[in-house]
């Protein structure tokens, strides 16, 4: 190169450097990434080297730094800002390297579904990874976030269209400004919302590294159309942002029309505690009907799982608990009809149920006496005692009996008996019988004393239970244990032939027969002796 200069021009007006970096062709549609790169970098070296200035170019014309860019070539940008290339130079559409590094290739900064059934696929983590190369390499020299181009576009607002999430994430570490409007008057947040694959990820980006400011209300109602219209299905991501936006503010939560979800109603459904308590905070109103005629309160019944932290939130608000939605059904119907479908595929789910139907009860729900006692003869049958008890003291029939003629203290006798004294004596109180008899004369005593165990551990647990529950019985009426079944079994027959020996004593104690014959002519003793149980007397 001796007496050449390395910045002369051809017949056409380009320098070797331009003609070099011009040889590689702009990456339109294609997937294909250029190898040629290092060879390039190699030759705008030598010239570098020997004195070819990197600014040659005017403002408005496209500098060697915007072609290299443009045509995604990492390694050229990075020799050109070794040699001071201005990393801020305006060419054509006052646009920058950062402009048109992000404007390359129509596919390169986004990953279509589409590319997976392409041949060429490989290639396009590889221009991608190319272009961010490049987005890095300008970055750390001090390119400006903040220049906008002829269609008022910032480098930013390109990353926000082209659906670029790691672009938006590297442009926010250089503290662009996020709420500068474009020519559409849409600022950075606004963008988000119009993206197509990913809008809820470069908005958590952009919320991520500032909160949206005084327009804060404005953003919330564009929010809240989108993840309506948008049926967005990322639960935990459409939280995160929502709790993001109404963070700091106080906002007008309420902009919901009759018979449309509401925001509260909508977080509600999706089972969103966090966001429903910072609404209720916001003075949200707890009893707008949505569609299907439901407010939060029947939603928050609906999934047992998440049910008890939204009812607790929304009960301190003091709903109207007797609203009925378009089924006739009241919050606390629902529940009703949930506990009595009589199976549960989890013993947790019928306790969270019975939990639900407490709290709505002592929050002043109305029911009807059928729905009561249809409720306290299902709760019996599973032995919650608790639940009983607070169904008749809201006004459940204590006398109610199923089809068998059993009241609720011959079906309560579950393998769990913890509360049941408590509840024998909260029951006598109220007026209720300890020695009815159902349709083949058991009382409820016998009806307790008739479940088996199936191993000698459980038997001495169950035991000590029973022999409690059977003192409780006798202290209110003593002849409840002397009572025959209409085989003529009693209380004591059935302690002797299932083990329950403790049981025995108390029964022997206070006054039953141990001779007393049934009709078969079997006496307690016969009983004991063919128990399988035989060999723990």
């Amino acid at each position: 190169m001796a007496g050449a200069s390395a910045d002369q021009t051809d017949r056409t007006g380009m320098t070797p450097i331009e003609v070099i970096i011009r040889s590689q062709k702009i990456l339109e549609k294609s997937y294909y990434v250029s190898k040629t790169d290092k060879d390039l970098c190699s030759k705008v070296s030598i010239l570098l080297e020997h004195g070819a200035n990197p600014n040659i170019k005017e403002s408005d014309q496209d500098s060697f730094l915007i072609l290299a860019a443009e045509r995604l070539l990492p390694l050229v940008v990075s020799k050109l800002l070794e040699y001071g290339a201005n990393v801020n130079h305006t060419g054509q559409c006052k646009r920058t390297a950062l402009h048109k590094v992000l404007l390359a290739g129509k596919y390169n900064l986004k990953v279509l579904a589409n590319c997976l059934l392409c041949a060429k696929t490989k290639y396009s983590s590889t221009v991608r990874h190319e272009a961010l190369q490049i987005i890095d390499a300008l970055l750390a020299s001090q390119a400006s976030v903040d220049i906008v181009d002829k269609e008022g576009n910032t480098p930013l607002l390109i990353a926000i269209q082209r659906e670029s999430v790691d672009a938006v994430e590297r442009l926010l570490k250089s503290a662009p400004n996020l709420s500068y409007q474009g020519k559409n008057k849409c600022n950075a947040y606004d963008m988000s919302l119009l993206c197509k694959s990913a809008p809820l990820k470069i908005l958590n980006a952009l919320l991520e590294h500032k909160n949206i400011g005084e327009k804060v209300g404005l953003f919330f109602m564009k929010f809240w159309e989108f993840i309506q219209k948008e049926k967005c299905r990322d639960k935990q991501l459409i939280e995160k942002i929502m709790l993001k936006i109404v963070c700091e503010k106080n906002l007008n939560v309420n902009i919901a029309n009759r018979l449309k979800d509401s925001p509260l109603i909508y977080f509600t459904k999706l089972r969103s505690i966090d966001v429903v308590k910072l609404f209720i905070k916001m003075k949200a109103d707890v009893n707008h009907v949505g569609e299907k005629g439901m407010t939060a309160l029947h939603h928050a019944v609906m999934d047992t799982k998440t049910a008890i932290p939204l009812l607790d939130c929304l009960l301190k608000e003091h709903p109207l608990l007797d609203l009925k939605d378009q089924d006739q059904e009241t919050p606390l119907t629902k529940v009703f009809k949930h506990l009595n479908k009589g199976y549960f595929y989890e013993r947790d789910e019928f306790t969270e149920v019975c939990y639900i139907l407490r709290r709505l009860l002592d929050a002043g729900a109305f029911s009807s006496q059928d729905d009561l006692n249809k409720a306290l003869v299902t709760v019996a049958k599973k032995g919650d005692f608790v639940t009983m008890k607070s169904l008749v003291s809201h006004g459940a029939n204590k006398h109610v009996l199923d089809n068998h003629s059993n009241t609720v203290l011959h079906l309560c006798w579950c393998e769990d008996l913890d509360g049941a004294v408590d509840f024998i004596r909260y029951y006598k109180e109220q007026g209720g019988k300890l020695d009815s008899l159902n349709e083949k004369g058991y009382s409820p005593l016998m009806s307790l004393l008739k479940k088996d165990v199936h191993n000698e551990d459980k038997l001495k647990t169950r035991d000590r239970e029973i022999d409690k529950i059977t003192l409780c019985f006798l202290e209110f009426n003593s002849m409840v244990c002397v009572i025959p079944n209409k085989k003529g079994n009693s209380a004591l027959h059935f302690a002797s032939k299932h083990g329950y020996i403790k049981t025995m004593e108390t029964l022997l104690t206070h006054g039953c027969d141990p001779f007393s014959r049934n009709d078969v002519g079997n006496t307690p003793l016969h009983a004991a002796l063919t128990s399988r149980w035989y060999t723990v007397y």
